[in-house]
């Protein structure tokens, strides 16, 4: 059973893409760059948040429980890198998505 409307869950999906396009402008330049940072997070946050108002999950508590794990093992080291270590960071980051995603796919 769904939380929200449809149409309210359309507006809060539009917004979120909203705000996805308004962080790749903000991503444009240093100056704006923190503002495009937030604007992505905000997005994101406003997405998540939906799909969860939206739809009847499942494994709810796995969900959540995964996603603590994630940010508990992931903001440590993103917060101890150094600046010019970074793109090793995010590859790191990308390696464990696509991990994440072959693992998901198995039958």
């Amino acid at each position: 059973m769904s939380l929200i409307t449809v149409e309210v869950e359309a507006l809060l999906y539009l917004f979120a893409a909203v705000m996805f396009i308004m962080a790749l402008k903000g991503l444009s330049s240093p100056k704006s760059a923190r503002r495009g940072n937030l604007l992505g997070a905000l997005g994101a946050l406003v997405g998540i948040v939906t799909v969860f108002l939206a739809e009847e999950l499942h494994n709810v508590g796995w969900i959540l429980l995964v996603i603590g794990v994630g940010s508990i093992i992931s903001v440590p080291a993103s917060r101890m890198v150094k600046m010019t270590q970074m793109p090793q960071l995010v590859a790191l980051f990308n390696g464990v998505g696509g991990g994440a995603a072959a693992i998901v796919a198995l039958p």
